[in-house]
């Protein structure tokens, strides 16, 4: 499995990495891949919350949530739950 995107993704959070012995390697630490899986997390949530706030009343409808739901939960800040 190719996992070069997620050096490229580490590089956005932690321009300091560029160049070192992790990158271009599978032998990554695992708290690396801790961090980078959180970071995904964060981003998908964010995402969503945006997303949701992009809905019009006939979609947000469709999927049982009222306007007034969709402002509070689009409010948080992407690492609330």
């Amino acid at each position: 499995m190719d996992r070069s995107h997620e050096f490229d993704e580490a590089l956005l959070v932690f321009p300091s990495l560029e160049g070192s012995a992790l990158l271009g390697t599978h032998a990554a630490p695992r708290w690396i891949d801790g961090v980078l899986a959180k970071i995904r997390a964060w981003r998908h949530v964010a995402r969503s919350r945006f997303e949701l706030n992009e809905l019009d009343d006939r979609q947000l409808k469709d999927i049982g949530v009222t306007r007034s739901q969709a402002l509070i939960e689009g409010r948080k800040f992407f690492w609330q739950s």
